[in-house]
């Protein structure tokens, strides 16, 4: 992160100001968004991960798809449990 900046959330919804590449990940295909934004004289860009959550949190807030068609990658991956945990445990916790 380089700076911090406040951005119209209604932007992700719009196809304005905004580019993508259609890519593969693991045979996954899906869009990376690039969303750029003019404020005075500084230009900033949205994009990857940043770009996929505000259109998703903009998507919820405003109760509507995008204006342009949004592919994400479907992996199957497991769910968590107790048995299945990425984290190592070191034994019970003591306060």
């Amino acid at each position: 992160m380089d700076e911090i900046f406040d951005v119209p959330l209604e932007m992700f919804l719009k196809d304005e100001n905004r580019t993508s590449d259609e890519l593969e990940w693991m045979g996954q295909p899906f869009t990376l968004h690039h969303f750029t934004y003019q404020k005075g004289d500084e230009k900033y860009i949205i994009w990857g991960l940043t770009a996929g959550i505000l259109i998703h949190a903009a998507s919820v807030v405003y109760q509507r798809q995008p204006d342009f068609p949004e592919k994400r990658a479907q992996f199957n991956l497991p769910k968590y449990s107790k048995e299945c945990c990425s984290m190592p445990s070191s034994g019970p916790v003591k306060h």
